[in-house]
């Protein structure tokens, strides 16, 4: 096997915690800011849940070097399916100019950063638009984006 091959096989087995590890150890050492998002479910003082984080919003949100909106949506190495709402939210931060991408390694955050915007990703989130939301038979079109 080669030593290529041997990576490749490596990435597939990685947790979406390893591979959001590696991404945070890579911005830690970067310098920027940036944000992971916790989605779990939060109690108010009333012990009622209150959700926090906006339904399909990215894992890690950080900035380019020059001061972009740079949304990170991780998966696993193999196999991790991005939800119809991370798709729409994906979509809707592109349409007002964010960076986004879908990141299985390190090396596909420095692809985006250093490319921008990615073919293979854009076909993952149209891919996932067209499958039918498990949460909802119909959602509501948003006004300003158009979906």
């Amino acid at each position: 096997m080669t030593k290529i091959k041997l990576e490749i096989e490596r990435r597939k087995l990685k947790s979406e915690r390893d591979v959001q590890k590696e991404i945070r150890d890579y911005l830690l050492r970067s310098g920027r800011p940036f944000s992971i998002t916790d989605a779990s479910q939060s109690f108010d003082k009333y012990g009622r849940i209150v959700n926090r984080v906006r339904a399909g919003w990215p894992d890690i949100s950080t900035l380019t070097k020059g001061g972009r909106f740079f949304a990170i949506e991780v998966k696993r190495g193999s196999g991790g399916v991005l939800s119809r709402e991370q798709a729409l939210i994906l979509r809707k931060i592109i349409h007002f100019g964010g960076l986004i991408v879908i990141a299985r390694s390190v090396s596909d955050v420095e692809e985006a950063e250093k490319s921008g915007l990615r073919q293979c990703d854009l076909i993952e989130i149209e891919k996932a638009i067209a499958r039918k939301s498990k949460t909802s038979k119909r959602r509501p079109i948003d006004p300003i984006v158009g979906f």
